[in-house]
């Protein structure tokens, strides 16, 4: 008889054995229960920065065959802050010309 393997169960049971506090890295029975993001969902910068140090030491527990995963979480942190920064420029941008005469400095044929 095969059983079925569920992943979400596997990943919450190795939180829950392995959840340490952030605050003096000892163990702690203290389980947050776990979101899944769906492909598309905004995650917040400080959620994926807590994604990286979770994933750093999840890659030193199981050794270096899961660097991808810390990679990606790195890569993703990158990608946010690097969005935040061209959406802030945008904003800026938009909201200085909101305020000068752009209309006059045109090329006028």
């Amino acid at each position: 008889m095969t059983r079925n393997w569920d992943a979400k169960a596997a990943l919450e049971k190795w939180v829950a054995r392995s959840l340490r506090s952030p605050v003096n890295n000892l163990p702690t029975d203290n389980l947050n229960p776990i979101y899944f993001y769906k492909e598309g969902d905004h995650i917040p910068i400080s959620e994926l920065e807590s994604i990286v140090i979770k994933t750093a030491r999840l890659v030193d527990q199981l050794g270096p065959d899961y660097i991808v995963i810390f990679e990606r979480a790195e890569r993703e942190l990158e990608k946010a802050k690097r969005d935040m920064n061209t959406l802030e420029r945008i904003r800026q941008i938009a909201h200085r010309s909101e305020h000068s005469d752009f209309e006059s400095n045109l090329i006028k044929p």
